[in-house]
This record gives C-alpha cells, structure tokens and sequence, in this order.
C-alpha cells in the first residue's frame, strides 16, 4: 500500500445491521456519513435593507452577503472592518445616511492623517464599494 493511500476500517452503523468502509477521519463520527437534517440558516438567504438606521445592522447585512457570495473569512473581516471603521469616524452614523462626500472624506483621511499603503487605501475602497453597491444597493 502506497503511503498516500488511506486505510479504511469498517464501522457498524447505528443499527448494527449494516457495515460500511469510512475513512479513519469519518470513523470518530457516530455513523460516519453525512447529516441530511443539517440545512441553510435562514439568515443565508435572501439579503433586504435594514428595516432601522441601526449601525449594528450593517455589520451583519455585509456578513450575509459576503457569505451569499462565498468570499473568503479574512475578505469578510477586512471588510467589517473597513465597515466598523468608517461608521466610527462620522460619529457611529448609518451608512445608509452618509453619502459619496462621506467616504471620500475617510478615504483622504486615510491617505492624508494616517499615510497608509496604496494596497490599504485600495481594499478601503473595495469594502465600501461592497458596503454601498451590493449592500445597500446604492450606487
């Protein structure tokens, strides 16, 4: 046997009745297959506005739609973030209440005051164009 190969040991299922191969790693499992009573939440499902100008809202809507999408973990970090961030630097307002003067005055600020990297300023940018377009819907 090759070492990239993997054993397969049997395991009885619950019943008791039948016996199948699963791999070692499935073998720690109860019956080793896959749970069918497992579903989609619903929060995965279709993404509307925010019924309140909550700013905790937004947070979760960006969420949902990264998820909706199937970005990465670390892409819906960053972009809560960059969220997070601008909904503090005017004071804990609601996206949906700032407009395009708004993010272009936290995106001069980030350039500006905190000097950060051209790549920085570029996924800001990124998130917020998310944030408005998809999100919000607004353009």
């Amino acid at each position: 046997m090759s070492p990239t190969t993997i054993r397969r040991k049997t395991v009885s299922s619950i019943s008791g009745l039948k016996k199948r191969k699963v791999s070692p790693i499935q073998a720690g499992k109860s019956g080793g297959g896959h749970d069918k009573t497992n579903t989609w939440p619903e929060r995965f499902q279709k993404i509307t506005k925010p019924a309140s100008l909550n700013c905790w809202t937004a947070f979760g809507s960006v969420r949902e739609a990264l998820r909706l999408k199937h970005y990465s973990i670390r892409t819906e970090q960053a972009y809560c973030d960059w969220t997070r961030r601008l909904i503090l630097f005017h004071g804990k307002r609601h996206p949906l209440e700032m407009g395009a003067a708004e993010v272009t005055q936290f995106l001069t600020h980030l350039a500006a005051e905190r000097d950060v990297a051209a790549s920085t300023q570029n996924q800001a940018l990124s998130a917020l164009l998310f944030l408005y377009s998809t999100v919000l819907g607004k353009r």
